[in-house]
């Protein structure tokens, strides 16, 4: 089977048309196993919760060849990446053969991505990770590609013209079928709202959690300036949005870690930070209460928390925030 994926996941390497072809002859390997999971190959089940089941995954892991053992190392890359580590595992293990491919053993290459006609060498099965975890951002959350549908249409285009026996229509049954295996995704559960039991505060905004604890407050701290409010709480815990917007950035920084901002009718914008994973994509429309992220400890973050900021516009400029907490919670 071949397959074009028509992305960029950096500024040095283009893949898809300019040069990433996989290529089942090379990624393959002769170890077939089968799914235990009878489930049928529809919607992936998924956690609202953000959890997952770490037990199962180390149990399907202990067959998956040279991914044996290696259930943090997806961890690590997904949660840099803002990828569900469910998803990056059960694509590698679908593409490398149950982790058998010469493309994994000879080049620590998880995905079989290529640079022209040449298989991409890593010095680490973590460095492939890495790159695995750069390509799947940029479909699943840069892009909007983010169910296996759609992600299925450019990793696996099926009618490919470099796919001539349509091996490509078992793609996204097939990845199903791994995510049920794994336990099912951790989140990706959209549409999920919560009403009645969110804090109401002023000018129609809402506390975006329902469970914690306020731990630092707005303005001087520590020497420094705290631009937010932090609410403390379990990592996993739902995020929602505060009030109807487009959301206008879900990515990873390297203090607010995985972060999210929606910009609101009249610009007022408001950011969410340190998550474990964000749901909400760029471009999205969110209605007030929908889930938008799982709480976290991303960043330069010292315990799961939810940093959570207001500014005037769509700037984030120091001189351009305001006190949430007056907002959120008024005399509360």
């Amino acid at each position: 089977m071949k397959k074009f994926i028509a992305w960029q996941i950096g500024p040095s390497l283009l893949i898809g048309a300019l040069g990433l072809l996989l290529l089942i002859g090379l990624i393959g390997g002769g170890n077939q196993q089968t799914l235990r999971s009878e489930t049928a190959s529809g919607g992936s089940i998924c956690s609202p919760s953000g959890d997952y089941d770490k037990d199962k995954i180390d149990e399907v892991l202990e067959r998956a060849g040279a991914f044996k053992g290696k259930r943090a190392a997806f961890e690590h890359a997904s949660a840099k990446h803002n990828v569900d580590p469910v998803l990056m595992i059960a694509i590698s293990i679908h593409e490398t053969a149950w982790g058998t491919s010469r493309a994994l053993l000879e080049h620590n290459n998880p995905s079989g991505q290529m640079r022209g006609n040449q298989i991409i060498h890593f010095d680490s099965l973590e460095d492939g990770l890495e790159m695995t975890g750069q390509t799947l951002n940029n479909l699943w959350n840069e892009r909007g590609l983010n169910t296996i549908e759609k992600l299925g249409s450019a990793y696996a285009p099926v009618g490919a013209g470099n796919d001539p026996t349509n091996l490509n229509i078992h793609w996204v049954p097939t990845i199903h079928k791994f995510i049920e295996e794994l336990g099912g995704l951790s989140g990706g559960c959209e549409g999920e709202s919560v009403e009645g039991d969110l804090i109401t505060g002023a000018d129609g905004f809402v506390v975006p959690m329902k469970n914690f604890t306020i731990t630092s407050h707005y303005g001087p701290r520590w020497g420094a300036f705290h631009r937010g409010i932090d609410l403390a709480a379990p990592e996993g815990e739902p995020i929602y949005a505060a009030k109807d917007g487009i959301v206008t950035r879900s990515e990873y920084h390297f203090s607010w870690g995985n972060y999210v901002t929606i910009t609101h009718e009249g610009g007022a914008t408001t950011l969410y930070a340190h998550n474990q994973r964000n749901v909400a994509t760029v471009g999205q429309k969110v209605k007030q209460g929908e889930l938008i992220a799982y709480m976290g400890n991303t960043g330069h973050s010292t315990g799961p928390h939810l940093h959570l900021e207001l500014c005037l516009d769509n700037s984030l400029a120091q001189d351009r925030l305001v006190d949430p907490y007056p907002v959120f919670f008024g005399n509360k």
